[in-house]
């Protein structure tokens, strides 16, 4: 087999394991998807810039926390692009999330879509996430259950 295939299939599982891994509440497996030192971009949902950040603080201190207070998420990624350059790569994908919270004043569910921008790694273990851009294109829902579920983390 083609290692440019094979090398495309183990991103793109990458990638998967992710978005399952997040709504799995997975903490310690998605830290394992991610380099140590990972870069980050929200800064179209959250107005903030870029930072650099340890993938075990940004997932245990940062994702967890949120993520876990919600009752349901789901991330759909799909119809990704792979560049593939050796033992670096980048996915370019569009993505839909679904959050969930019951009781929440507006409605229980906020809806995200928009595009990742992943930047990948081939490391000793595999491909890992060292960059991740998240562009927000549309929302639809009560985007206060994000913030509920921050407050009851904190």
């Amino acid at each position: 087999m083609d290692d440019s295939y094979t090398g495309q299939a183990e991103i793109l599982d990458t990638i998967g394991s992710f978005a399952q891994r997040a709504d799995r509440r997975d903490w310690e497996g998605l830290v394992g998807c991610l380099t140590e030192m990972v870069e980050r971009d929200y800064s179209s949902l959250t107005g903030s810039g870029p930072d650099r950040l340890a993938a075990r603080k940004l997932v245990v201190e940062e994702w967890a926390p949120v993520l876990g207070s919600l009752d349901a998420t789901q991330h759909l990624i799909g119809l990704p692009v792979v560049s593939l350059n050796g033992d670096s790569a980048t996915v370019t994908a569009h993505f839909q999330a679904q959050h969930v919270l019951a009781n929440t004043d507006g409605g229980d569910r906020w809806t995200l879509g928009g595009r990742y921008d992943f930047e990948l790694r081939r490391e000793s273990g595999g491909w890992r996430i060292s960059g991740v851009t998240m562009t927000a294109l549309w929302s639809e829902g009560n985007q206060r259950v994000m913030s509920r579920a921050a407050e009851s983390s904190g």
